[in-house]
C-alpha cells in the first residue's frame, strides 16, 4: 500500500474499537504533533496524523487502530 490512507468508516469504527480495548495512548507535543504508543512494543511511540502513521501495520496495509483512535479523539 506504500504508506496511503485506505481507511473506511467501518475501519474506523472497528480499529478504533480495538485501540480502546488495548488501551492505546496518544499524547501531543506542544508543536501539535501527535503520537500513539504502541501496545505490542513497548517504549515505542509512532507519530500519528488523521492521515499517516509510521506504525508497521499503516505502512503495509494503509489502515490501523492509531489513525482510527486519534480520529475519534479529535
Amino acid at each position: 500500500m506504500n504508506g496511503e490512507l485506505h481507511m473506511t468508516n467501518a475501519d474506523i469504527i472497528r480499529l478504533g474499537h480495538k485501540a480502546d480495548r488495548q488501551g492505546i495512548e496518544l499524547f501531543h507535543t506542544l508543536k501539535g504533533d501527535w503520537f500513539a504508543k504502541s501496545y505490542s512494543k513497548t517504549g515505542i511511540v509512532y507519530h500519528t496524523t488523521a492521515e499517516s502513521c509510521d506504525c508497521p501495520g499503516f505502512q503495509y496495509v494503509g489502515r490501523c487502530k492509531h489513525i482510527a483512535a486519534l480520529i475519534r479523539r479529535t
